[in-house]
């Protein structure tokens, strides 16, 4: 760069030439200053052998209103600098080196202006992003209950736990630069950000933390003068140092151990040291105890503080003068502590010598043991009964016993002198054993009261035995049976003899009148039923197997048919007719002759094939032609089952000429034989 020279009211005046890459020549001299110069001319410019280019004052401070110097050069010393002297050398003015200022700065600054334009984010712990509300200032606000830490970015961007903390329900105004968007996240929980675009300081915005606003801060101190903040118990050159004011009240102060403690007591007042754990065992000295005896002769107290225990240690009791007393007076419920009288308890009690000190002796429940001495002790029993206790007496010796009302006494050994009149052994009563002779023998007679008629007695008392006059003892056998014999016993009042009572008769007649008090034990089987009219006796007409008939009657009470009687069975078990006949088919049949003649079928059983079967009942002697039928019973078996009706003692149906079961595709009036079916039928 060639840079030109003009001298310009006594000043050199430098100027650059764009920037052009170019040499500027200088003329070297011995020395700078000594020249002159005209106003309006050009001249080239001047250095020093050292290269450093002289001013309009000369080299480095010779002249006397050097205004401009050269970057460099040594600094002139009278002269306004443009620039800054760094280590006695000129240097440029710039943000490295900035040009002090001294003096007091008056500014006016406009406070913060919303524009219009808000945002919100919830801010959990993800972080999230939402753009920036336009302005150069955005107020942002953490309306939630949780710590929020915030990051700019241009663009979306995330934020960190160890961003910048936004505390709950404080703001700050935050310049935005080149930024467009805001990050959040939360340490725990969820909270709400409000933005509010503008310009301006944030001043007058409520609770502005850490902010250029107004309102109250709530920040979290972390460092003082650039160090951490030791937080706990710590050393004294890492803790800062807390100087207590003279209106400040009484501070409390705890030593955890008494080897640092060193106070000192400034003045009036009471000064407590307090020992929170147990006093080492062993002597402890916890300080001396001075008394000001004001007055000679006197005796001054030491008071302790209210709540605390003083230990005192007395080498003799010379000159211990101490009152012992317990927290409950005479008289008073047995509370706190009192002092009490106590000695041991030993099972073998000691045996000291005269002279020596021992200590009272008491009873394992707390009794005290009391002995008399050689004066003894009176004992006063007052009135009524008292008991003592067990009384010996010595041996050799005779206590009197005197004894008001009845005697009781045990277990008694040595020979006792009976009183006069007193049973001897031959008025005893002697044990005798079963089955030894009497004779000799002495006992109590057992004796029981003589009435005419037998006494009444009450439950739950004690009588005498009951005898008659006679002298036999009375007995009640009514609940037991007695063995009875007589040769005849009469019968009582109204009984029924001989002449009433019902014979039994030879079998009756049939048709024949009525018989005095005929019993006929049995009935008959007729194949063909008797005849009989009104009034005749005859005899029950039976089946061929002792089954008794019922002849069912007409409208008019009478037998309608006597050779319609249905037999009504009951079977003997022990007879080989116990159950009613059976007939049955060996092949798949289409139908079954159970029997001809008069009979009754009792029950019966059809098994079905593949076609759903009618089984009908017919009074005859064969099966029916297939067509038109008249069956006696219908029944229905369904495809590949089974109809069964099990025998009773009622029968079915009573069939004169014959039992034909028969099995049809069709029904119940029209026959359509179908051999494909299991049959049979029970009957009588």
């Amino acid at each position: 760069m060639r840079t030109i020279g003009r001298w310009l009211a006594g000043a050199l005046l430098l100027s650059a030439w764009g920037a052009r890459a170019d040499t500027s020549t200088y003329m070297v001299r011995p020395a700078c200053g000594g020249e002159s110069y005209t106003s309006g001319q050009n001249r080239q410019g001047l250095m020093d052998p050292t290269g450093r280019i002289c001013d309009s004052g000369g080299g480095g401070g010779g002249g006397s209103n050097a205004s401009v110097g050269t970057n460099g050069v040594t600094a002139p010393t009278s002269s306004t600098q443009i620039g800054i002297s760094v280590g006695g050398v000129l240097q440029p003015v710039s943000a490295s080196n900035p040009v002090p200022i001294s003096g007091s700065i008056t500014a006016t600054l406009s406070g913060f202006t919303p524009n219009g334009v808000v945002a919100n984010l919830a801010a959990t712990t993800s972080s999230a992003s939402v753009a920036l509300p336009s302005g150069t200032v955005v107020a942002v606000t953490n309306a939630g209950s949780n710590t929020v830490h915030i990051k700019l970015s241009v663009g979306s961007g995330s934020a960190a736990t160890t961003d910048y903390a936004l505390l709950a329900g404080n703001s700050i105004g935050l310049t935005v630069g080149s930024n467009t968007f805001i990050n959040a996240i939360t340490d725990t929980g969820s909270s709400a950000l409000s933005l509010a675009g503008g310009q301006g300081l944030l001043t007058g915005f409520g609770g502005g933390q850490a902010s250029s606003g107004g309102g109250t801060a709530s920040v979290n101190l972390t460092q003082v003068g650039g160090a951490a903040v030791a937080l706990g118990s710590t050393t004294s050159s890492a803790s800062l140092p807390v100087v207590i004011a003279s209106d400040q009240a009484a501070v409390s102060v705890k030593q955890a151990t008494a080897a640092n403690l060193n106070a000192t007591v400034v003045g009036t007042g009471t000064f407590a040291v307090q020992n929170t754990t147990a006093t080492p065992a062993g002597t402890n000295l916890i300080g001396k105890v001075g008394i000001d005896q004001t007055t000679p002769g006197t005796t001054n107290g030491v008071q302790t503080l209210s709540g605390s225990t003083t230990g005192v240690t007395q080498a003799t009791a010379a000159n211990l003068n101490a009152q012992v007393q317990g927290t409950a007076a005479s008289g008073a419920s047995n509370a706190g502590n009192p002092v009490k009288i106590g000695g041991p308890f030993n099972s073998t009690q000691p045996n000291v010598a005269s002279g020596q000190i021992v200590d009272g002796q008491f009873t394992a429940r707390g009794a005290e043991i009391v002995a008399p001495g050689v004066d003894g002790f009176p004992v006063t029993i007052g009135g009524g009964s008292a008991v003592i206790g067990h009384v010996i007496t010595d041996s050799g010796s005779t206590t009197a016993a005197t004894q008001s009302g009845a005697w009781n006494i045990a277990n008694i050994t040595g020979t006792v002198s009976l009183p006069t009149g007193a049973a001897t052994a031959a008025n005893q009563p002697t044990n005798a054993t079963a089955g030894s002779s009497s004779a000799g023998e002495t006992g109590n007679m057992e004796m029981a009261a003589v009435t005419t008629a037998s006494p009444s007695y009450t439950t739950g008392q004690t009588n005498y035995l009951s005898l008659t006059t006679a002298g036999a003892l009375r007995t009640d056998a009514s609940a037991t049976t007695q063995p009875i014999s007589a040769a005849s016993l009469p019968l009582p009042t109204g009984a029924s003899t001989a002449a009433n009572q019902t014979s039994v008769q030879a079998p009756v007649a049939p048709a024949t009148a009525t018989a005095t008090k005929a019993n006929a034990a049995a009935g008959r089987y007729h194949a063909t039923p008797d005849a009989v009219t009104d009034g005749q006796e005859d005899e029950a007409q039976m089946g061929p197997h002792g089954e008794g008939k019922v002849c069912p009657v007409d409208s008019t009470g009478a037998c309608a048919d006597p050779t319609l009687a249905v037999p009504v069975t009951q079977w003997p078990s022990s007879s080989a007719n116990a159950a009613p006949l059976h007939n049955q088919v060996t092949t798949a049949s289409s139908n079954l002759v159970v029997v001809t003649g008069s009979h009754n079928l009792y029950g019966l059983n059809v098994a079905a094939g593949a076609s759903a079967l009618y089984i009908m009942i017919f009074d005859a002697t064969t099966a029916p032609a297939d067509g038109t039928v008249t069956p006696v019973k219908v029944y229905q078996v369904a495809i590949n089952s089974s109809f069964s009706i099990p025998p009773s003692n009622v029968p079915l149906i009573r069939c004169t000429t014959g039992i034909v079961i028969v099995t049809s595709t069709t029904g119940p009036f029209t026959k359509t034989a179908s051999a494909t079916a299991f049959i049979s039928g029970d009957y009588e």
